[in-house]
């Protein structure tokens, strides 16, 4: 993908810039997330929703480019980082239970009912700000995001079936 833009410069500098940020925050989180205790668990559920966000906007911001300059190149790019999207969706809504759970000691039928209430409405809320923004072209760039989000809700739904069985 970023092979692609340096021979084609089809990003605007704000898609760079957000670009940047998401790998400094995915470097971050990996760091943070790996020390492994109960305080960098909870500071790298911050970074992952941050990370969420930049990725976001990245994805925004690879759309805002001149409409004759949009070629089948571009919605593979815009969905490949749906896909990654969708994943980093339903991580941060993961993250997000961990807290709940560990940090500020609810259940876990308490965390899988804000899960399954948030994660599916920030995935919506990212498509229709898509569709609201881009239209028609917004639209054929969020299959793979559809994609991602269907399968981390897969195995979302069989470790919720599996907790409320009492087998967690």
């Amino acid at each position: 993908m970023v092979i692609y833009n340096l021979i084609k410069n089809v990003w605007n500098i704000k898609t760079h810039i957000w670009f940047g940020i998401s790998n400094l925050l995915n470097i971050l989180w990996t760091f943070v997330f790996d020390i492994g205790t109960l305080k960098s668990v909870v500071l790298a559920s911050f970074i992952i929703i941050a990370f969420t966000l930049s990725i976001f906007m990245t994805w925004v911001e690879m759309g805002n480019i001149p409409f004759r300059k949009i070629t089948i190149l571009t919605y593979i790019m815009r969905n490949i980082w749906a896909f990654y999207l969708g994943w980093c969706i339903a991580a941060s809504n993961i993250s997000f239970g961990m807290n709940i759970v560990y940090w500020w000691g609810m259940s876990y039928q308490t965390q899988t009912i804000i899960f399954w209430i948030m994660a599916p409405l920030c995935a919506i809320g990212g498509f229709a700000y898509n569709y609201l923004k881009y239209g028609k072209y917004g639209v054929l760039s969020c299959f793979c995001l559809w994609f991602s989000v269907a399968w981390a809700f897969i195995g979302a739904a069989i470790t919720t079936n599996r907790c409320l069985s009492g087998k967690c």
